[in-house]
């Protein structure tokens, strides 16, 4: 897929962490001042209120009271969070650990390593934040491996032959200053469904609903599902444990349209978004900062 916004290449928030010369954040990266982490940090209630935990095998007992039950509570997730865990969903145990095995060790690379697969400038894959526009832009506080993967299509053979739809995973190094930081900005996702599996039990993921930050504590060797572009979401950083996480993003099709059902559109109810094609809705996607959920506002008509 051809992207007509340009990219900046970033250095390496990895080794900035590791430097001993850095003693205090550089003025890219900083986000809030002092007034601001105030505000900041009263916006974010306590643990006690939970995304919902979904139970997928009580999805496949068809015409149970469990079954009848847990639909109810899938619905309820999708209605009002847009997030829920989902638990006991078939992936076996030996198969995740695999996976988080070989990303860490891949960000555990020799940086002359992983600038063989670094983002060039102008495209979106590779090692480095693929949503930096411009030279001004804030910075989050992460490292990334984004690559396209489905359709083939569109994937960099050169890049990973082998895996499988669109992929980002996640490096959240500790922070010195982590309140002035963010791992990564408040958005929502403008992808279909998107499945996040946590390498280990750092939290840092925060889902926004009624106006507050709800902390997400992982489940393990769950996966934290996302629907599309419902609910803010942010990532923040500490002072002394990295965070890492993979991000599968699921689209429909390139030419496939996105916009109001026509069965809800009538004279009294009007379609308040505009109706467009996929491919053209990830383009826009990627022209612009993460920035809450300016990306679906830009659609309204």
């Amino acid at each position: 897929m051809d992207f007509e916004s340009p990219n900046v290449v970033v250095p390496s928030v990895q080794e900035l962490a590791k430097d001993p010369n850095v003693v205090t954040v550089p003025q890219r990266y900083i986000r809030y001042d002092q007034t601001q982490i105030q505000t900041n940090s009263s916006s974010v209630i306590s643990s006690d209120q939970k995304i919902p935990v979904i139970d997928f095998q009580n999805l496949l007992l068809d015409n149970s009271e469990l079954y009848e039950s847990e639909l109810n509570k899938l619905h309820s997730a999708c209605k009002e969070w847009g997030f829920f865990q989902l638990v006991n969903h078939g992936v076996s145990n030996s198969l995740v650990e695999k996976l988080k095995q070989g990303v860490e060790e891949l960000f555990k690379l020799p940086i002359e390593e992983k600038k063989k697969l670094w983002r060039k400038q102008g495209d979106k894959e590779g090692f480095g934040d693929p949503g930096v526009l411009t030279d001004e832009q804030i910075l989050d506080w992460k490292d990334v491996l984004f690559l396209f993967t489905l359709p083939v299509a569109l994937r960099n053979p050169h890049l990973f032959p082998n895996i499988s739809p669109l992929l980002s995973i996640h490096c959240y190094p500790p922070c010195l200053q982590p309140e002035q930081v963010e791992g990564i900005a408040p958005h929502s996702d403008s992808t279909g469904i998107t499945f996040l599996l946590q390498l280990n039990q750092v939290e840092g993921f925060q889902v926004k609903k009624d106006g507050m930050w709800v902390p997400v504590k992982p489940l393990p060797d769950a996966f934290i599902v996302n629907i599309g572009d419902l609910l803010e979401h942010r990532a923040i950083v500490n002072s002394t444990d990295e965070r890492m996480s993979i991000a599968t993003f699921l689209n429909s099709n390139e030419d496939c349209e996105i916009g109001p059902s026509h069965s809800l559109i009538t004279q009294q109810n009007p379609a308040i978004y505009k109706t467009m094609s996929s491919k053209d809705y990830i383009k826009s996607m990627f022209s612009r900062e993460y920035n809450g959920k300016s990306h679906i506002d830009a659609f309204k008509l």
